[in-house]
């Protein structure tokens, strides 16, 4: 019996085929000349432990917890195994980024000016 695909995997996929890449778009984000210092600070916090990791600690974890993710997982992994579910998530999310960006030309912005507004809005 074929392994079902992971979500990192499927997540992978996805981002492999829209040519997209997570962490060089935070880091173009952060360097970005319009970019305010607490979002930068905030970027460079999230992309650290990817750019240098920690060693890894043993943990205890508690067993309902571990439980509780391991469904969740699991619950994830089914239907995203699904193709016809898996296919479904990508169609919507590629439609609702398109109409996200297709809104913010109307607007005559970007999703950059959105970002650093929003991040004003916190800092405030």
């Amino acid at each position: 019996m074929a392994r079902k695909p992971s979500v990192a995997g499927v997540a992978r996929s996805i981002a492999q085929r829209l040519n997209y890449c997570p962490l060089e778009h935070l880091i173009s984000v952060a360097t970005h000349p319009q970019c305010p210092l607490p979002l930068r600070v905030e970027i460079g916090k999230i992309i650290m432990p990817f750019l240098f990791p920690k060693k890894l600690d043993v943990a205890v974890t508690d067993e309902r917890a571990e439980a509780q993710a391991q469904l969740e997982r699991d619950v994830t992994q089914s239907l995203l195994g699904d193709a016809d579910v898996r296919n479904a998530a990508e169609q919507l999310e590629l439609k609702r980024q398109a109409a996200r960006r297709k809104l913010l030309e109307q607007q005559g912005g970007s999703l950059l000016d959105e970002m650093v507004e929003e991040q004003e809005r916190k800092s405030d």
